[in-house]
């Protein structure tokens, strides 16, 4: 938006500049000579002959440069608009990866709770002497496990 304001800010200069000379090209056309005789205009203007050819010449260089800043500008903005598409498609890429990221840390956060599920149940289901120390601290160690997957942020 920024490089597109400031082409239109240079267009426009260069559109008044060219205004401008397009002015002092009339104002030097319509200037009247009168003859030796003092009536009438010489319309061929003889002394102007030069002069006329370098405003021309100024005028069609202040054109060319006028075009040529037009032309970098686009240049630049469509190399600007590139450099934009590119980060674009760079964070929808990022994007889409923390996506697969998520599931599957979803995935194994779910396979994580089902092994844990079953192995509760495992050590519900041992037939173990009641009391049996290794017994509690596997238990204790399990539900700290659980506890801490469980804070896991998706």
């Amino acid at each position: 938006m920024r490089k597109q304001l400031l082409f239109t800010f240079h267009l426009k200069m260069a559109i008044k500049r060219l205004q401008k000379a397009w002015r002092q090209l009339r104002m030097l056309f319509s200037k009247k000579q009168t003859n030796s005789k003092g009536v009438g205009t010489d319309l061929s203007i003889p002394e102007h002959c030069e002069t006329e050819n370098v405003f021309t010449f100024v005028v069609a260089n202040r054109l060319a440069e006028a075009l040529a800043e037009r032309d970098a500008l686009r240049k630049e903005k469509d190399q600007k608009e590139k450099e934009l598409e590119m980060e674009r498609l760079a964070v929808n890429r990022a994007q889409r990866e923390i996506d697969e990221l998520k599931e599957e840390l979803t995935w194994l956060r779910e396979l994580v709770e089902s092994t844990l599920n079953i192995t509760d149940f495992g050590t519900l289901c041992n037939d173990g002497p009641v009391g049996d120390k290794e017994s509690e601290l596997d238990r204790k160690d399990l539900d700290t496990d659980a506890a801490l997957i469980a804070l896991v942020p998706l």
